[in-house]
């Protein structure tokens, strides 16, 4: 019973002193001593160490980034200068269709299902005719498609 009253006086002080210290470190804030003391220093060395590595892990994460970002257009660069290909047939003035045989001739290296996948990325779609074959046309010159179909069945 006696070491329970003595654990239960020293809890009492730790709580006493707690607050006293706490006291302490809020009166100096206010007077501007605080900043003058180890644990203000201490203080003021943990922002600025946060900080600091803040920026700089900013600053290796837009690095790395960049380099993943580089790596992978040229990883993927052949795929690219495929697809800006059958964009700029596609966009022809003349042609808003291009048959599957007409896309796929020029393009080496790569399957039909490939470029069909490939077709779809940049936004083509596909038709059939009543023949049977693969045309694709770009789904962003579906107007100018529909008004030259109108004009050749008038």
């Amino acid at each position: 019973m006696k070491k329970l009253e003595e654990l239960h006086a020293m809890t009492l002080i730790s709580v006493a002193d707690w607050f006293s210290k706490g006291q302490e470190i809020i009166d100096g804030i206010y007077t501007g001593s605080f900043f003058m003391t180890e644990a203000g220093w201490a203080l003021i060395g943990v922002v600025v160490g946060s900080i600091g590595t803040g920026f700089f892990n900013l600053l290796l994460q837009r690095k790395q980034f960049n380099h993943n970002k580089e790596m992978f257009l040229l990883q993927n660069k052949a795929t690219e200068t495929i697809k800006n290909f059958l964009a700029e047939m596609l966009s022809h003035p003349s042609y808003t269709d291009r048959s599957f045989p007409a896309l796929r001739a020029p393009i080496g290296g790569y399957t039909d299902d490939q470029i069909r996948q490939l077709l779809h990325e940049i936004g083509a779609k596909k038709t059939s005719r009543q023949d049977g074959s693969e045309w694709w046309y770009l789904i962003s010159r579906q107007d100018e498609r529909i008004a030259k179909k109108s004009s050749q069945n008038a």
